[in-house]
């Protein structure tokens, strides 16, 4: 979230990612929410998520 924040990406949370465009490297993605196609997105390039508690 600092990082985020820092970047000017978010200003307050909870941080949702959503399934649009395309992911073509496997990432660790850690976030409060993520959509059903994210998630499925992610996996499906060889990544992870991770759900943060509140």
């Amino acid at each position: 979230m600092d990082e985020l924040r820092d970047a000017g990406l978010v200003h307050h949370g909870p941080i949702k990612i959503l399934g649009r465009g395309t992911l073509s490297a496997g990432l660790k993605v850690s976030a409060h929410k993520f959509s059903a196609s994210a998630q499925k997105a992610i996996e499906a390039a060889g990544g992870s998520v991770e759900v943060l508690k509140d």
